[in-house]
């Protein structure tokens, strides 16, 4: 007699039942507490209002914004 085909069907059921035995292991197991990290760095504040000037070397002969 040839017990190949009965051998596979057992072995592929073995394996299938070994990966759902460490499949509810795993999610049996509590979860890991997170590692504390620091809190992000706040954004600076940015100065509202006032004047911008803007000085150059030698006066601009002609201006073409185009």
């Amino acid at each position: 007699m040839n017990y190949i085909p009965t051998r596979r069907i057992f072995l592929a059921s073995l394996a299938f039942a070994a990966l759902v035995l460490v499949l509810l292991a795993g999610c049996a197991l509590d979860p890991v507490e997170p590692t504390p990290t620091p809190p992000p760095p706040t954004p600076t504040p940015l100065p509202r209002g006032g004047n911008l000037t803007i000085r150059m070397a030698e006066d601009v002969p002609e201006l073409r914004p185009w």
